[in-house]
């Protein structure tokens, strides 16, 4: 049995709960975005670099949900460090 819940916190915070055989837990925010840097083989580190900020700052900003046009954004980053790699082992 699973269930998704979204439901706002407050100061515009935005949370997932998922229950599974009745355990619940609560994904972190973001979670569209650090699945796609894991599931392409990147680590937040990488990513924050191809975006030009200190891995800090990037870990502070996932945080929080994040707008989508920020979201589309770093999908766009994303896809290009996907691609650089690709044109690096066809190299």
């Amino acid at each position: 049995h699973l269930c998704y819940y979204d439901y706002n916190t407050g100061n515009n915070r935005k949370q997932v709960l998922i229950i599974t055989n009745g355990v619940e837990k609560r994904m972190k925010p973001n979670q569209d975005i650090r699945n796609a840097v894991e599931e392409n083989g990147f680590k937040l580190w990488e990513l924050a670099e191809a975006l030009g900020i200190y891995d800090g700052n990037l870990s502070r900003k996932l945080r929080r949900e994040l707008p989508t046009d920020q979201k589309e954004h770093i999908f766009r980053v994303i896809d290009r460090m996907v691609e650089r790699r690709q044109m690096q082992e066809g190299e």
